[in-house]
């Protein structure tokens, strides 16, 4: 299979150590920012200057960046779970597709799949990935028991690394099952008519979704550093476009639902490009320091934003009941 060409590309790149490079990328900007900012107006080296430009809270004392310690360790112990629907909801529908397609197909000689299809075929689960991704989090933002879900990801006072994994367990399952849908349409045919295989495109879809984390600078996407990306800012979510999208100010709210492309912010109006310099405070609009402290415990972040969906999902059953009598 011509896919199998680029297996030294695809080597290369699963061989890039994520963690390091995500904390080696955050405390090389804040290196940067020293080096740009108070070591070039002070003129003199401090450590603790430093410090402060890399890491701008208290670590020991933010109830937030705690959290997001233990989000982060509960999101690697059980990840694999939660991707279980999804996966198998892409396997599914791409196989019914592939045997739908053949079926109409008959047997059609199967086309090359070269380099370049395989490039073409990366790139279109990519961009499917990428709308399933940002009608998710609009829907995330706009359902009301999907937002008391999603919460618990805004509700972070300060951004790190971490909090890309302060979410809610029910809701990742939520954004990995469409997504599994929705990049299920492209693979199914990729697979009946270039001969693809599952396995195959699912390692071409992680090499894209990888280099794509890379090139937009996933890594300071929660973070401190107000990071544009110009006028790519049209195609790319940029750090500081996604640092928009956290802010508690109400003219920020609801704007930047891309993960990687701001095409789909652009096209459906919910892009905010911000201007240089222009700086926000994350959090939820409307609540106080006091309320967001409700989710840095471990009942305020995973058991509390669970009644209102059980409420909405088990109402037709307390209808039903009252009707009986």
């Amino acid at each position: 299979m011509g896919v199998w060409r680029l297996q030294p590309v695809i080597d290369l790149i699963a061989k890039i150590p994520q963690f390091f490079f995500t904390w080696a990328l955050f405390f090389g900007a804040g290196l940067l920012l020293y080096l740009t900012t108070s070591y070039r107006l002070n003129g003199k080296l401090s450590l603790q200057q430093l410090y402060a430009d890399c890491v701008p809270f208290n670590p020991v004392k933010s109830k937030s960046f705690h959290m997001d310690v233990v989000t982060y360790l509960v999101t690697k112990l059980s990840l694999f779970i939660w991707t279980i629907p999804g996966f198998a909801a892409y396997a599914a529908l791409s196989t019914s597709e592939f045997d739908i397609l053949h079926k109409l197909s008959g047997d059609m000689p199967v086309q090359s799949s070269d380099p370049i299809v395989a490039l073409l075929c990366a790139v279109s689960v990519f961009i499917f990935a990428e709308l399933a991704y940002y009608l998710v989090h609009y829907s995330n933002h706009k359902v009301p028991f999907l937002w008391e879900l999603h919460k618990l990801h805004h509700s972070a006072e300060v951004l790190n690394p971490l909090t890309n994994t302060r979410a809610h367990p029910v809701s990742q399952t939520y954004k990995f099952v469409v997504i599994g849908i929705f990049t299920a349409v492209p693979s199914g045919f990729f697979m009946e008519y270039y001969g693809f295989t599952l396995p195959e495109i699912v390692v071409l879809t992680a090499v894209a979704n990888k280099l794509a984390s890379i090139f937009t600078l996933d890594s300071l996407r929660h973070s401190h550093f107000p990071i544009s990306f110009g006028p790519l800012d049209a195609i790319f979510i940029s750090p500081h476009m996604h640092h928009i999208h956290h802010s508690s100010e109400e003219k920020h709210f609801d704007k930047n639902f891309g993960l990687n492309l701001s095409l789909f912010d652009w096209l459906f109006r919910t892009a905010y490009k911000p201007a240089k310099g222009e700086r926000m405070t994350p959090g939820i609009h409307g609540y106080s320091d006091e309320e967001l402290q409700n989710f840095n415990t471990l009942k305020g972040a995973y058991l509390a934003p669970l009644k209102m969906p059980l409420e909405w999902l088990s109402k037709p059953f307390r209808q039903r009941r009252r009707e009986l009598g």
